[in-house]
């Protein structure tokens, strides 16, 4: 409740008194707010500095350039719980198995933070470990990037990205998907609102189509305007009212969100297969066990790309007992697979899509 206060000698008594009410009533509404993002999890290290990358006119943004022995750390209540470095190439790539110059075929993977390897050294990540496997016949590349979604993967391809970046020819894509992207291709995070982000939409006919980046309207009203909504957006307040500032809320997406995200990969894996006659596009989907990803979320995608006769691979038939969250297969206090994991995945990889045999 303000206070009116009668007396007019005293207006700014009332007037102090009723903007400490207003900030302690904020204060109070962004700690409320803020209490279920609240971890224990603390980040440490130069890998999250801004230098390390790059806005991107295609994917939004990437790692910059041929970056080596950047380090990350991350702690569970003060203890450490993985210690790991990444490079990248002169691609803005993870780095690979170093390619053979004798291969005339390629893989490529996309996908986000489990594609690039988060918590992994370079050896340890799913594109170096098939590319060790297939050194004879196959190199690999990594498009996969932290924070990354379909829509990333549908824009390197249709702009010339792949084209551009592999030299042999693509033979098969394989795309790590996870629940989590759907809002991620509809703009719902907070680094979205005001990143360059490929955007895909329907038009008026239904139509999936390119419309731009996240934030061509921001773009257009400069600068200033750019640098209030990034301030506004560290709000927990506006994260829960204002829906271009929403965070991965369980829920929050919608039906269209949905279907934008399903189109996207089909368009994905249309032009693929067309542009690379004989090539095969799959899918690794995983369910991780966060508020970003439900089962009813996983469900729905399985049987889409079943119904579109994608070729799907869940990941629990890849790795026996992932669904008893097998310490092994997924990182401490973290969601992202270890380096065992990707070893098995790879191993998979060989055997029931590329179909070559391993001792």
């Amino acid at each position: 409740m303000l206070l009116c206060v009668k007396d007019r000698k005293k207006p700014k008594a009332a007037l102090w008194f009723n903007l400490a009410f207003v900030v302690t009533l904020l204060t109070l509404a962004e700690f409320y707010f803020w209490a279920p993002f609240k971890t224990t999890v603390q980040a440490q290290g130069n890998m999250w500095l801004p230098e390390q990358f790059v806005k991107h006119d295609i994917l939004g943004y990437a790692p910059a350039k041929n970056v080596n022995n950047v380090f990350g750390k991350k702690y569970y209540n003060d203890q450490l719980f993985y210690d790991t470095t990444y490079s990248t190439d002169e691609n803005s790539q993870r780095s690979t198995f170093p390619r053979n110059p004798r291969a005339t075929k390629a893989i490529v993977f996309f996908g986000c933070s489990l594609t690039f390897g988060d918590g992994l050294n370079d050896e340890q990540t799913l594109p170096y470990q098939v590319g060790l496997l297939e050194k004879e016949k196959f190199n690999t590349y990594n498009f996969g990037y932290s924070g990354y979604g379909a829509h990333q993967m549908l824009a390197a391809l249709e702009h010339g990205l792949v084209d551009t970046v592999v030299k042999e020819q693509p033979q098969y894509a394989i795309y790590t998907a996870i629940p989590g992207h759907i809002v991620r291709s509809a703009g719902l995070q907070t680094w979205i609102v005001t990143a360059h982000d490929p955007r895909y939409d329907f038009n008026a006919k239904g139509e999936l189509t390119y419309q731009g980046h996240f934030d061509d309207d921001i773009e257009k009203t400069g600068k200033f305007k750019r640098r209030i909504l990034a301030y506004l957006s560290n709000s927990y307040i506006l994260r829960n009212i204002y829906k271009p500032f929403k965070f991965n809320q369980k829920g929050q997406q919608t039906d269209k969100d949905l279907q934008r995200y399903i189109q996207i990969v089909l368009r994905a894996r249309e032009v693929f297969e067309q542009r690379y006659p004989g090539a095969e596009f799959h899918i690794v989907l995983w369910r991780l066990y966060d508020s970003m990803n439900t089962d009813r979320e996983f469900n729905l995608l399985l049987t889409a790309f079943k119904e579109h006769q994608v070729r799907v691979h869940v990941i629990n038939d890849i790795l026996p007992g992932f669904y008893q969250n097998n310490p092994h297969y997924q990182l401490v206090h973290d969601s992202h697979p270890t380096a065992y994991a990707n070893y098995l995945i790879a191993r998979y990889i060989a055997k029931d899509i590329l179909h070559e045999t391993h001792t």
